[in-house]
């Protein structure tokens, strides 16, 4: 279900990885931002594998081009 909000967002979010977000690494205000998810659905998204973060001190931070990646995977999957 919630891999559906965001194969709902690609188009969107594919944009706004490639243009306002350009840093390396994300936060997870940014990636809540891509998506338009609230905190808890990226800490369901992350804990399940979904979405691939790492955790420095108390802080998750995202590569970018694994989130691109994670965002194609996903509608991949669901088209298929």
């Amino acid at each position: 279900m919630k891999q559906k909000v965001i194969k709902a967002r690609k188009e969107t979010a594919l944009k706004l990885i490639k243009t306002e977000f350009t840093n390396e690494y994300l936060r997870s205000d940014d990636v809540c931002k891509i998506f338009a998810i609230s905190n808890s659905t990226l800490k369901y998204l992350r804990g399940n594998g979904t979405i691939p973060a790492y955790k420095l001190g108390k802080t998750f931070v995202y590569k970018r081009d694994e989130i691109e990646a994670a965002l194609i995977r996903v509608t991949e999957e669901n088209n298929q």
